[in-house]
């Protein structure tokens, strides 16, 4: 197994990856491989607006803003719970 965290924080060293890497360490301890990825200094473009999302044939929408940017369908199949 391998867990990996992922440090959102515009600070690569700051107190989000310190106390990820105090998690890290613990689970390292227990044999577990463990990765830190750091989103600092990267560019995410903006959104692009509804219009440059793709319409899914046969999925309704929501009316309004809200609707134009996120489709709306059946809800997906409860899982099964273990017996």
């Amino acid at each position: 197994m391998k867990v990996l965290a992922f440090n959102g924080s515009a600070r690569a060293k700051g107190n989000t990856a310190i106390l990820l890497n105090m998690v890290l360490d613990e689970l390292k301890n227990e044999g577990i491989e463990t990765e830190l990825v750091s989103l600092a200094g990267r560019t995410f473009p903006g959104c692009r607006a509804s219009r440059a999302q793709p319409r899914l044939p046969g999925l309704p929408r929501l009316p309004g803003p809200v609707g134009a940017a996120a489709p709306v369908g059946p809800a997906p199949p409860a899982a099964a719970a273990p017996e």
